[in-house]
């Protein structure tokens, strides 16, 4: 349900729901990933299928209301989207991502736009990959978090403003359990329990008690 202005409710038109709408195709999906203007799944069938805006992964870049097979993607366990980039990781911890790459936020070295998927760089073990706005964050299987794309707030957390194609170490030496990436920042949660934030903090996004940007992760300090 929801808006479908470029046909990312996959119900085979442009028109909004307030509803639920069945995604047409009749797939039996394990997991969902909404982006903006795209939805993608993983079906039952070990397919990963897109529908919605652009580049959806099926070496097309036109635009698709009813879900299509994304060429080329391994057996993804896991699939997040943001922004308009997608990432899926294997069973074996390769992460791959495709869509929207300006700023580096696919993560292969490059800031080309990619129609299918591509490995993210450094042979990092992924648990799970999250793509935001103009970056992406992924916790590896030890509970280190690395970031790739857009860094002139923060957002890679590594203690520069220098963007990065390539996943870089998160600094502080925390050991993350979770990691959700948003627009131009990032949060995630300790082994422990404890919240951490990093990058854009215009709209006091990261709750540290100021509107400061930060390439850091700074602790979460509103208690509820």
């Amino acid at each position: 349900m929801g808006a479908s202005n470029e046909g990312e409710i996959g119900g085979g038109n442009l028109v909004g729901s307030a509803v639920p709408n069945q995604v047409s195709g009749g797939y039996t999906f394990v997991a969902l990933a909404v982006g903006d203007w795209l939805t993608c799944g993983i079906a039952t069938t070990g397919s990963t299928l897109c529908w919605g805006s652009l580049v959806n992964g099926d070496v097309t870049t036109t635009n698709t209301t009813v879900p299509r097979a994304v060429i080329g993607a391994r057996a993804f366990v896991s699939i997040s989207a943001g922004g308009r980039t997608t990432c899926g990781v294997t069973a074996a911890g390769s992460a791959y991502c495709w869509g929207v790459n300006n700023t580096g936020q696919v993560g292969d070295g490059s800031t080309v736009t990619r129609i299918f998927p591509v490995q993210v760089s450094g042979g990092l073990s992924f648990a799970t990959v999250s793509p935001g706005d103009g970056v992406a964050c992924g916790l590896t299987v030890d509970g280190k978090v690395f970031c790739w794309g857009d860094n002139q707030y923060g957002a890679l957390g590594d203690g520069t403003n220098t963007s990065s194609s390539v996943p870089v170490a998160v600094a502080g030496g925390h050991t993350f359990a979770s990691i959700s990436t948003g627009e131009h920042f990032a949060c995630a949660v300790t082994t422990d329990g404890v919240p951490y934030c990093w990058g854009k903090n215009d709209y006091q996004q990261l709750r540290d008690g100021t509107t400061t940007d930060r390439n850091i992760p700074v602790r979460v300090a509103v208690q509820w």
